[in-house]
């Protein structure tokens, strides 16, 4: 269906809306001829249309209507270069309309307006060129201005005086009856159209009307039509086209009166008829067009086919000579990259031949020696070799290499300027085919660096060793000066205890003492902190069980934690945990974790668990200690592993210790291949798990343990 039906179908709703009793349409005779004009400009995209009408006393056709200055003149001035041509004499005649070129973008048409066989008006058309007015559409203009022009008519004869009122009724009588004859002939026009129509109350979505053209789609008469439900008769309708949208267009599927599916495209527009909602659901049969669309699609399917077969006869034809050509190119790649790897590449490569000439020499030996290829090319590895240096490591390659083996190995290569460089060799044969040696490959890589860094390295291990042995002598001489005064001190206050009978002067002592076994205990973690990051420490690892191990140090702390007024619990699923560890070290960090527990817990309590745990397929050994202290803030978590940091520190802090505690944990389980993990929420409390490796034989403990259980 062709874009401009749209507007066709606008202007005959604009007609039908003319004859409803009441209608809307203008009762000003000029103003009817300006909507006239504007409905046609709707309907044809025109630039200009203008109404001429028959003069009855001058027998003139003239300009009819209101219009701008510009349209009127031109309007004129066609209408004039047309009588002149001939054009007017020759529509009279034939009663059909003409047409001109008036410009080289624009054509004029010329529609004649006839009543009763007799051409009494003009409507006069200026369009682009390009556009053109199908014989349906100047149908409908015609009708359309014929209507017009008689409502004209009613208008002018209402306005006469009343002594001509008995022949003005005998002539509005006339132009009543020349309505009707124009509404018969609106409805032929709209019978003649090729597309078919139905008329649809909106409310009751039932056919109203439907021209010929849609009677013969369906072959059935009008009366089996009217008063059907729309639905009947379309198959995949889009339902949206019955919401409040001015206008839609889709393609369906007309169901006919046999059954028969007709596919169409059909279009919808409103129209109000006294004060009623209809629809016009205009549709055309795409028969053809669909039958042309499979035979197309069928060729297309067939080209495809013997293009398709076409191609693989050719690929099979090709198919040899194509894989030579990749062969060949994929060889030429390989070769490619081989060459430009090793003219790239840093290291220091020769390629010599069997009486150990040099053949190739890539860049980056001729920058790092200073020799020119020319100069390097014919002479032999020897170039190299400046007096002094040890030439047997040259003739050692040169001999494994003539027989078959490679040479590995570090010498010293003299450059162009006399420079030395320390380099790290690999000379290989190269053989062909067929094994036979066929030349000698030299990879060297400049490592006089790395020998400046190892003779630094071993001059600062000498210095690092010198004052281990100078801390190792200190840290004696701290043990045996610190020791001695604390462990006299602590002595004689614990005799002076029992002298001492003022509850004063016994709180007294009792400071001294907890001060004493601070400033020992403070001690004994530094010179443990030492040792442990000591080089030569050396652990007695040896089988111990866990739980025996745990149950003591629970023994240990209870005292203290019962002062505190806390609850000390030890629970574990197992009976036994096995494990090879140091045993002095291990009861260490557990009693380290547990005294950390009962200082940072002000109520709540204690509770030590013993279990095992798989990660990443290593079976380990599990102790946690969770209390229900002050717990450690996130951004605290990672530095209370460090030596001598606490999570609150400075002089305002509340706990005592120079916090080496889980340092020296964290120092031994780690040199034990264990870890420790910290769980930890601030005022809730925190849990330590020691996580150390099992001995193979624990899983048939667990097993045991479980079954006993």
């Amino acid at each position: 269906m062709s874009e401009n039906y749209k507007e066709k179908y606008g202007s005959l709703n604009s007609v039908l809306r003319f004859l409803q009793p009441g209608s809307s349409v203008s009762t000003n005779a000029n103003d009817l001829i300006s909507q006239l004009n504007a409905e046609c400009s709707k309907l044809t995209n025109c630039r200009v249309a203008s109404f001429f009408l028959l003069n009855q006393t001058t027998f003139e056709f003239v300009l009819t209507g209101t219009y701008s200055s510009l349209s009127s003149f031109e309007a004129r001035k066609v209408f004039g270069d047309l009588i002149e041509a001939g054009f007017l004499s020759e529509t009279l005649k034939s009663g059909k309309s003409t047409q001109k070129q008036i410009s080289f973008y624009e054509v004029a048409y010329l529609i004649p307006i006839k009543s009763n066989e007799m051409v009494f008006s003009f409507l006069l058309l200026i369009i682009e060129k390009k556009i053109i007015l199908s014989e349906e559409t100047q149908l409908v203009l015609s009708a359309l201005t014929l209507i017009f022009t008689l409502k004209y008519f009613q208008l002018s004869v209402s306005n006469k005086n009343t002594s001509k009122e008995s022949k003005g009724k005998t002539e509005l009588i006339e132009q009543i009856n020349n309505l009707k004859q124009g509404t018969e002939d609106l409805h032929k026009i709209i019978d003649s159209i090729h597309e078919g129509i139905f008329l649809i109350d909106k409310s009751s979505k039932l056919i109203q009307d439907a021209n010929q053209t849609a009677v013969n789609l369906i072959c059935t008469p009008k009366e089996n039509l009217i008063g059907k439900e729309k639905d009947n008769f379309f198959l995949l309708f889009d339902n949206n086209v019955f919401k409040d949208e001015i206008i839609t267009k889709e393609e369906a599927l007309l169901i006919t009166a046999e059954g028969n599916a007709v596919p169409i495209i059909y279009a919808t527009s409103d129209i109000l008829i006294d004060k009623y909602e209809y629809q016009i659901i205009s549709f055309l049969d795409i028969s053809e067009r669909k039958m042309m669309e499979d035979k197309i699609q069928q060729s297309r399917f067939e080209l495809e086919h013997r293009v398709e077969e076409r191609t693989k006869e050719l690929g099979k034809i090709n198919y040899e000579l194509k894989n030579e050509i990749l062969e060949r190119e994929k060889a030429q790649q390989e070769n490619l990259k081989l060459l430009l790897a090793v003219q790239q590449t840093n290291s220091l490569i020769t390629i010599t031949d069997l009486e150990a000439k040099i053949e190739y020499a890539n860049e980056a030996i001729c920058a790092k020696t200073g020799y020119t290829l020319a100069e390097l090319l014919g002479k032999t590895p020897a170039i190299f070799k400046g007096k002094g240096l040890d030439s047997e490591s040259y003739k050692a390659s040169y001999n494994a290499v003539r027989s078959g083996e490679q040479w590995t190995g570090e010498h010293m290569m003299k450059k162009k300027n006399g420079e030395l460089i320390w380099v790290y060799a690999h000379i290989s044969p190269i053989k062909n085919p067929a094994g036979k040696i066929i030349n000698y490959l030299g990879v060297q890589e400049d490592i006089t660096e790395r020998k400046l860094a190892e003779e630094q390295l071993f001059q600062a291990k000498a210095k690092v060793e010198k004052a281990e042995k100078a801390k190792s002598a200190l840290l004696a001489n701290m043990s045996h000066e610190f020791r001695t005064p604390l462990i006299s001190i602590l002595g004689f206050s614990e005799l002076l205890e029992f002298e001492l009978t003022e509850k004063e002067q016994i709180e007294m002592i009792h400071a001294v003492q907890s001060g004493g076994k601070r400033l020992l205990n403070s001690l004994e973690n530094i010179l443990l902190l030492s040792h442990l990051e000591s080089s030569n420490l050396k652990f007695a690892m040896k089988k111990i069980n866990v739980i025996s191990l745990l149950r003591s140090s629970v023994a240990l702390y209870s005292q203290e934690a019962k002062q505190k007024s806390l609850t000390l619990e030890f629970d574990s699923a197992v009976r036994e945990i096995i494990i090879t560890s140091e045993e002095k070290y291990l009861s260490l960090i557990i009693n380290n974790l547990l005294d950390n527990a009962i200082k940072f817990t002000i109520n709540g309590g204690i509770k030590i668990n013993a279990g095992y745990s798989f990660e990443n397929n290593i079976e380990y050994a599990l102790i946690s200690v969770q209390d229900t202290g002050i717990g450690i803030a996130p951004e605290d978590q990672s530095q209370i592993f460090e030596a001598f940091r606490q999570a609150s520190e400075g002089y305002n802090r509340n706990y005592e210790g120079f916090g080496l505690g889980l340092t020296i944990a964290q120092k031994t389980i780690h040199l034990m291949n264990g870890k420790i993990t910290v769980q930890s929420t601030p005022n809730i409390g925190s849990i330590f798990t020691i996580w150390i490796p099992t001995d193979s034989s624990n899983k048939i403990n667990l097993l045991l343990n479980k079954l006993f259980d």
